[in-house]
């Protein structure tokens, strides 16, 4: 069975072909910037794909994705993508089934079946971008919570100051702390900061220090909090 994957993106969504969990016929454009344009693009690529009889549309989002109701909820950079039925209007415009899932809850799921979890009874996995995301998969399938927060580790407060995983655990904000200090006109990366640390450094060691210690809490209380067998 052959499905077409897209993964809807801040800047790009991507399209690929999945069959026996090897992808092919891979390819991107930039995120369109309203809901008609949405629309627009995705006629256009699944009548493209249609040419290599896949049989559904497997959907990653950001978002709390409620799989009952066909609702992508929460906020995303997306805006337009949120608060309707989507899984319903896809599924009507574009005469395939479809299926919908959280984007890191994706990512999980992956390494659950085809990665480095394969074979795991339970994991927890960690996505580290501008912020934290996460999900678990507990024998085989997604825990998504009664809530919908099931693996939203960002939101864990770390300190007395209520800062939040995702503002103290990520490289990029690790940047951010340090291009508002030194405060000289220029936006570092993380790769520059942490370049910046092995020479020695003393602010950006101190800020590679927050990021590392936050990192090493947040994976610790997730292992004493749900203990999977990976992370």
């Amino acid at each position: 069975m052959s499905l077409l994957c897209i993964d809807i993106g801040g800047t790009s969504l991507k399209f690929a072909l999945c069959h026996n969990g090897q992808l092919s016929q891979q390819s991107s454009f930039p995120t369109p910037s309203s809901l008609e344009k949405f629309y627009q693009l995705l006629d256009q690529e699944v009548a493209r794909y249609s040419a290599y009889h896949f049989s559904g549309i497997a959907i990653s989002s950001p978002g709390a994705v409620n799989k009952e109701k066909g609702v992508i909820e929460g906020a995303s950079a997306i805006p337009y993508i949120h608060h309707f039925k989507i899984q319903e209007a896809l599924e009507e415009r574009l005469h395939y089934p479809i299926s919908i899932e959280n984007d890191a809850n994706c990512a999980a799921l992956a390494e659950a079946t085809l990665g480095a979890g394969k074979g795991a009874s339970s994991l927890a996995m960690l996505v580290l971008g501008t912020g934290v995301g996460g999900s678990l998969v507990i024998d085989g399938k997604i825990y998504h919570g009664a809530h919908l927060f099931g693996g939203e580790f960002g939101f864990m407060i770390m300190n007395d100051r209520y800062q939040t995983f995702s503002q103290l655990g990520t490289v990029v904000n690790m940047a951010k702390r340090y291009s508002a200090i030194v405060n000289n006109g220029k936006d570092y990366t993380g790769k520059a900061v942490l370049a910046l640390a092995e020479q020695g450094d003393h602010l950006a060691l101190k800020e590679m220090q927050v990021f590392l210690q936050s990192l090493a809490i947040g994976i610790f209380n997730i292992q004493h909090a749900f203990d999977p067998q990976l992370i």
